[in-house]
């Protein structure tokens, strides 16, 4: 008579040890979705779709020295997390060697047409050989916090790097449409002397023109720190689930027992 109480009790000690492993693997896998950094969406400012044309030339020669889109934070969306161009080697008879240009986020006086201040992000001394004829994206990740009532502008300049050789860039453009209202294309001819870019008068084509640019923003205006994951070692769990099943048991015996200038559009 005692023998099928004795199997019972088994069964239910068994079936007691079944609930306890399913809910440790319930607790590790919720841990690690915890876990997992969560993505933050972006806002973009893109004038790709509507590029038409190209314009030359960036370089040391009759060109500009300097090229310029100016542009808000949209939004109030005012972490800046990248920004991106396509550019070539322009093909020309005369080009002999690459062009070295530095990339530059800094604010913008809209009424005297300068830059204002110091840059707030720089990346220097891009290379582009000048065997490179086909269009190439170029991406620089500012990763800076912007204020959603100051105007800035992404400059690319030249000035720095004059050697006495014939070199020019050629940028995707977008001629005679105001695909970006809130912005525009400017340009310097300061030769040599990048400090002009904050005491000369920029030129403009007198009508709406963009670069063909795309412009990522965070819509949080302040990069939030990624918190450290702590994330169980599968020994940790099984310790874990060990002792939480040693006290339930334990429990259950004790019961029952993250410019002069020449550009030119194409």
């Amino acid at each position: 008579m005692l023998a099928p109480f004795l199997f019972l009790g088994a069964y239910k000690r068994k079936d007691l040890m079944m609930k306890l492993i399913v809910l440790a693997v319930h607790i590790f896998v919720i841990t690690l979705f915890l876990a997992i950094p969560k993505a933050n969406a972006m806002v973009f400012v893109d004038t790709f779709p509507f590029v038409d044309t190209t314009i030359h030339s960036l370089g040391e020669g009759d060109g500009a020295q300097t090229f310029g889109q100016t542009f808000y934070a949209p939004g109030g969306n005012t972490f800046l997390n990248n920004f991106s161009v396509r550019i070539r080697a322009f093909q020309w008879w005369n080009i002999s060697g690459p062009t070295n240009f530095d990339f530059h986020i800094t604010k913008w006086d809209e009424t005297d047409k300068h830059v204002i201040d110091d840059s707030l992000y720089s990346f220097l001394n891009t290379v582009v050989p000048a065997s490179q004829a086909a269009f190439m994206e170029y991406t620089f990740n500012p990763n800076i916090n912007l204020e959603s009532t100051e105007k800035y502008i992404a400059l690319f300049s030249v000035s720095n790097y004059f050697d006495n050789v014939n070199n020019a860039l050629q940028f995707e453009f977008v001629n005679h449409s105001d695909a970006y209202p809130d912005g525009e294309f400017l340009f310097l001819v300061n030769g040599d002397d990048f400090s002009r870019v904050k005491t000369d008068s920029w030129d403009d084509f007198f009508v709406p023109d963009d670069l063909g640019f795309r412009a990522g923003f965070s819509p949080e205006s302040e990069p939030e720190p990624e918190p450290t994951p702590i994330v169980p070692e599968p020994a940790t769990m099984l310790l874990f689930g060990g002792g939480l099943l040693g006290a339930f048991w334990r429990r259950k015996i004790g019961q029952s027992t993250g410019n002069n200038t020449y550009l030119f559009l194409e």
